[in-house]
């Protein structure tokens, strides 16, 4: 990230708004030897804002069926009174990546090397929270 308030950015160019308020940054995106900037603004939610800490995780995949399924915990900035409870997944269900009784995901040695994203989802969508989104880096 260039410029900007407000707008974090992942290794990989993942893009998290971080703020409730007005956000805006300039990225600098590159592919082989192009190079562009690009402006990226948020003007904000009309509902209760509910985001994920990090915009990625990374783990390293499990060496072989013997060793330990490693779990991930994702935290949430929610408000201090009331915060809602949420439920996490991963897009697409890969193998090898599941969820405990807890909600707390885990990462298998069946999971391919790869970047995955976590969907955390209000559990009462009646109090207007909105889903948040972020990446699992497998190594």
């Amino acid at each position: 990230m260039k410029t900007g308030k407000g707008i974090t950015c992942s290794k990989s160019g993942f893009l998290t708004a971080s703020s409730p308020e007005k956000a805006e940054a300039v990225i600098t995106v590159k592919s082989g030897k192009i190079k562009k900037e690009i402006e990226v603004r948020y003007s904000g939610r009309p509902e209760n804002l509910f985001t994920l800490k990090q915009t990625s995780v990374n783990v390293k995949k499990p060496k072989n069926s013997k060793a330990k399924a490693k779990k991930v915990a994702f935290k949430a900035t929610m408000p201090k009174k009331n915060p809602p409870a949420f439920t996490l997944s991963v897009a697409g269900n890969p193998k090898g990546i599941t969820r405990d009784d807890a909600g707390k995901l885990s990462v298998t040695d069946a999971v391919s090397p790869g970047c995955y994203t976590v969907i955390a989802t209000p559990d009462d969508k009646t109090l207007g929270y909105n889903t948040s989104v972020c990446e699992l880096i497998i190594k």
